[in-house]
């Protein structure tokens, strides 16, 4: 994906079943590997959303994935409540 048709994309607009094309990337590169999944599901189980979301943060140690979304607390939440489910 170019950056030109990124920044075409209105923050707001859903994507893919998500409320934007943000949280539906953060949401895509935790989701895709099973051990990162299964690490997820893990921590929202054991702490819970919030405390979840502060841990997940911190281990990423990045601040975007590989295709410039960010890794937000509010796309982690969303990325974490879409597992949880």
């Amino acid at each position: 994906m170019t950056q030109a048709n990124k920044t075409k994309r209105s923050a707001s607009q859903p994507y893919n079943g998500h409320p934007n094309w943000n949280l539906w990337n953060v949401h895509l590169w935790i989701s895709s590997d099973y051990d990162t999944y299964k690490h997820c599901l893990s921590l929202v189980h054991s702490n819970g959303l919030k405390r979840s979301v502060e841990i997940l943060h911190a281990e990423i140690g990045q601040t975007h994935t590989p295709d410039g979304a960010r890794y937000s607390k509010a796309a982690l939440l969303h990325a974490l409540r879409c597992i949880r489910e």
